[in-house]
Protein backbone atom coordinates (compact mmCIF):
# COMPACT_ATOMS: atom_id res chain seq x y z
CA UNK A 1 0.00 0.00 0.00
CA UNK A 2 1.67 3.48 -1.16
CA UNK A 3 2.06 6.38 1.23
CA UNK A 4 1.27 10.07 0.05
CA UNK A 5 3.53 11.59 -2.59
CA UNK A 6 6.72 13.06 -0.87
CA UNK A 7 7.58 17.31 -1.10
CA UNK A 8 10.59 18.39 -1.66
CA UNK A 9 10.78 19.37 2.19
CA UNK A 10 9.80 15.90 2.94
CA UNK A 11 12.95 14.78 0.84
CA UNK A 12 14.80 16.94 2.77
CA UNK A 13 13.78 16.06 5.97
CA UNK A 14 14.16 12.36 5.46
CA UNK A 15 18.14 12.68 4.66
CA UNK A 16 18.77 14.81 7.39
CA UNK A 17 16.90 12.53 9.49
CA UNK A 18 19.09 9.35 7.99
CA UNK A 19 22.45 11.75 8.56
CA UNK A 20 21.08 12.44 11.96
CA UNK A 21 20.77 8.37 13.23
CA UNK A 22 23.55 7.04 10.71
CA UNK A 23 25.85 9.91 12.82
CA UNK A 24 24.40 8.51 16.28
CA UNK A 25 24.25 5.01 15.85
CA UNK A 26 27.99 4.13 13.53
CA UNK A 27 29.92 4.96 16.64
CA UNK A 28 27.78 2.89 19.27
CA UNK A 29 28.00 -0.05 16.90
CA UNK A 30 32.06 0.60 16.13
CA UNK A 31 33.13 0.78 19.86
CA UNK A 32 31.37 -2.76 20.54
CA UNK A 33 31.73 -4.14 17.51
CA UNK A 34 33.60 -7.40 19.10
CA UNK A 35 30.43 -7.76 20.96
CA UNK A 36 28.09 -6.74 18.22
CA UNK A 37 28.51 -7.58 14.42
CA UNK A 38 25.11 -6.76 13.47
CA UNK A 39 25.35 -3.16 13.46
CA UNK A 40 26.38 -2.44 10.02
CA UNK A 41 23.51 -4.47 9.44
CA UNK A 42 20.90 -2.49 11.19
CA UNK A 43 22.23 0.43 9.87
CA UNK A 44 22.02 -0.76 6.15
CA UNK A 45 18.02 -2.19 7.32
CA UNK A 46 17.55 1.56 8.21
CA UNK A 47 19.23 3.10 4.83
CA UNK A 48 16.99 0.32 2.95
CA UNK A 49 13.69 1.16 4.83
CA UNK A 50 14.15 4.72 4.01
CA UNK A 51 14.67 4.28 0.35
CA UNK A 52 11.79 3.03 0.25
CA UNK A 53 9.88 5.50 1.93
CA UNK A 54 11.08 7.86 -0.67
CA UNK A 55 9.76 5.64 -3.33
CA UNK A 56 6.52 6.00 -1.85
CA UNK A 57 6.10 3.12 1.01
CA UNK A 58 4.79 4.07 4.17
CA UNK A 59 7.27 5.57 7.07
CA UNK A 60 6.32 2.82 9.40
CA UNK A 61 8.93 0.30 7.99
CA UNK A 62 11.52 3.04 9.45
CA UNK A 63 10.04 3.38 12.78
CA UNK A 64 10.71 -0.08 13.04
CA UNK A 65 14.14 -0.23 12.36
CA UNK A 66 15.11 2.82 14.30
CA UNK A 67 13.46 1.09 17.18
CA UNK A 68 15.43 -2.02 16.49
CA UNK A 69 18.56 0.55 16.56
CA UNK A 70 17.33 1.96 19.94
CA UNK A 71 17.06 -1.86 21.74
CA UNK A 72 20.45 -2.74 20.48
CA UNK A 73 21.97 0.73 21.67
CA UNK A 74 20.18 -0.16 24.95
CA UNK A 75 21.49 -3.55 25.31
CA UNK A 76 25.06 -2.56 24.53
CA UNK A 77 24.90 0.12 27.37
CA UNK A 78 23.93 -2.46 29.63
CA UNK A 79 26.59 -5.18 28.30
Amino acid sequence: MPGRELTEDDLKWLEEYRTQVIEAFTPIFSEAADRFSDGEQLLKRFNEALDLVRNGSWFRAVDEVHNELCIAKALLANY
